[in-house]
Formats: C-alpha cells, sequence, structure tokens
C-alpha cells in the first residue's frame, strides 16, 4: 500500500493483512482526497478506525496540520504508529489505542474540535450509523466542518443527520462501498451528552 497523493506520494505504508480488516480501496481514497483537497491545509484531522492509518496520512500529504489516529487493534495501532515514524510525520500525529466511541466522548470533554473527521468502521457493524450519532451527540466539528463515513452500499446513514447540527453534503458509491459526506452547520445544535 502506498500514499496515493500530495507531498508523499509513492512512500510505502506498511500494513499486515488481518482478518475482518479491509483497507479502503484506492480509488476511494484517492477519490476523498480529490474531494476534500482543498480543505486539507492547514486542517486538523480525526481519523477514527483509522486501521492502516492511510487516510490520514494522505490528509498530511496534502497539508493537513495534525491528525490524530484512533484504532482499538494494539497491533494496528502500534503498525500506524511505525508508518508515522517512517514517513517523517510521527511529530503531526497522535496516535491512540482506544475504541473510537469512548475517543469521540473523551475528545469532546477535553474541548477538542476537528476541521474534518473521517471513520471507517467495520461494514454492516452497524457502527456507521452509531457512530454518526455519536458526532451528533458530542460535537467535535468546528462550525463549517465536514465528517466522512465510509459504509456499506446498503447502509442508510444519510437520513440520520436530521436534527444532529450535520447537513448532507453528499454520497458516492464505490461497488459495494459509498463514502457519505456531512457538513457541521454553522450553528451547530450543543451536544446533549455527557462525557463519561
Amino acid at each position: 500500500m502506498r500514499v496515493l497523493t500530495g507531498a508523499l506520494k509513492g512512500r510505502e505504508i506498511r500494513f499486515k493483512p488481518m482478518p475482518g480488516v479491509r483497507p479502503t480501496a484506492d480509488k476511494v481514497r484517492k477519490s476523498m482526497v480529490d474531494t476534500l483537497v482543498a480543505s486539507l491545509p492547514g486542517a486538523e484531522v480525526l481519523d477514527l478506525f483509522a486501521g492502516s492509518g492511510a487516510i490520514g496520512f494522505e490528509a498530511l500529504s496534502n497539508g493537513a496540520l495534525r491528525v490524530d489516529l484512533v484504532e482499538a487493534d494494539r497491533d494496528r495501532a502500534r503498525c500506524v504508529q511505525d508508518n508515522a515514524e517512517r514517513l517523517g510525520v510521527a511529530k503531526s500525529c497522535q496516535v491512540s489505542r482506544e475504541d473510537a466511541f469512548e475517543a469521540v466522548r473523551r475528545l469532546h470533554g477535553d474541548g477538542r474540535v476537528y476541521d474534518l473527521v473521517f471513520a471507517d468502521p467495520p461494514y454492516r457493524s452497524g457502527d456507521a450509523a452509531r457512530i454518526l450519532e455519536h458526532l451528533k451527540r458530542y460535537p467535535l466539528l468546528r462550525s463549517g466542518g465536514i465528517a466522512v463515513i465510509e459504509c456499506a452500499d446498503d447502509e442508510r446513514i444519510e437520513s440520520q443527520a436530521q436534527g444532529g447540527g450535520l447537513t448532507l453534503l453528499r454520497s458516492r458509491s464505490y461497488g459495494g462501498s459509498k463514502v457519505v459526506y456531512f457538513r457541521a452547520s454553522p450553528d451547530p445544535a450543543p451536544g446533549t451528552g455527557t462525557p463519561n
């Protein structure tokens, strides 16, 4: 696997295949970056369910200021950290071995905000809908910020933005998968959750 765009284009991202882990296809990853390229320079980015870390590294390659990568699996989190060091971007990354849902609550409680939030949960696990609900309940996006959720094409999350300070921007299918983009409202509703 390699970085596809930006200053790090062509650099290797080492990733050992693991059961149940499906890295974002190159075509999908490049399309996501192309869609967001104008928003990346200087951006603060959160990558949930980071897996290989490829999306976060693409963001850094295209000028993101900082990327926080959250991955629950110990071996995958270690691999992401190793890749960050090999790519020379470790100072711009924070790799957390943590459940994505707990991370959203913690980061909200810490007052963190981001320009972009990526989430690529396991397909058909119900976690795509669940992480969107968490992002509504525990807002992490700056006004005008964008949340990007990758899921199976038959997971219907587009209508969930209503009433949660998020507006559906677009949804694009790629075979059996799709990427759904949401924008934080100019005056997002305050979170109703209390961080644990």
